[in-house]
């Protein structure tokens, strides 16, 4: 296990580790920022959607690295001054009046996202398996070191926060579900900025070979059930 997600569990170690302080976003969750200029998770193995294979254009349904994203009609973008980790590829924008949800494949006790260009209108809506926690702007760092966007030119958009966020539950047995994000009403006239989604639960190959051979049997068994009874 990697050395930030350890001290992500217990939420004011986490700020030791990165150097910020983390923030209760709700009972449960715990919103820690990483360091300022961070584009991506640190966690050794992590699943990651970076968009960047996804041609730009608006969709309602994306199959991604993480979970299945469903929308009335959201954007993946090229990277400009507001998105895009790194300053290149993909991001995925979400437009006023069409909030983005975001279902897990696997449930988690870590999720990480870019969080871009924040404004007033974003909102993100933590869903576990113990209720929903929702985090704005306000819950982003305010130190000047995180604002405007870090990647070269710089001096862009130096009016918004531009922030790595990493959400882990911290009471026993809550998992986080699903995400939602929105971006206010459809006059809002901004949008909000994501990239670079990670997970840390996914699959082994293992496990999944063995669901393969016990489903195999599940079939082989019903088949023999249904001859007999012929």
């Amino acid at each position: 296990m990697s050395l930030i997600v350890n001290a992500m569990r217990w939420g004011v170690a986490a700020a030791a580790v990165i150097g910020v302080s983390a923030k209760s976003a709700s009972a449960g969750v715990i919103i820690t920022p990483s360091a300022a200029g961070v584009q991506t998770t640190s966690m050794a193995g992590a699943a990651t959607e970076m968009f960047n294979s996804i041609t730009p254009n608006t969709y309602t349904t994306l199959s991604t690295a993480v979970g299945t994203l469903t929308s009335s009609g959201m954007q993946v973008m090229s990277a400009d001054q507001y998105g895009g980790a790194g300053g290149v590829g993909n991001y995925l924008g979400i437009t006023g009046g069409n909030p983005v949800t975001l279902t897990l494949y696997y449930s988690q006790e870590y999720v990480g996202l870019w969080w871009s260009a924040a404004d007033n209108n974003n909102s993100l809506t933590v869903n576990t398996t113990l209720g929903s926690r929702t985090l704005t702007r306000a819950d982003l760092p305010t130190a000047s070191a995180y604002y405007g966007n870090p990647n070269p030119p710089s001096g862009r958009n130096t009016g918004e926060q531009y922030v790595y966020v990493n959400l882990t539950t911290s009471v026993v047995g809550e998992r986080i579900t699903s995400l939602v994000f929105s971006n206010g009403g459809s006059g809002s006239g901004t949008i909000f900025e994501v990239d670079n989604i990670s997970v840390t639960t996914v699959p082994e190959p293992s496990s999944l070979a063995l669901a393969g051979v016990a489903s195999a049997a599940a079939a082989i068994s019903a088949l023999r059930r249904s001859r007999r009874r012929g």
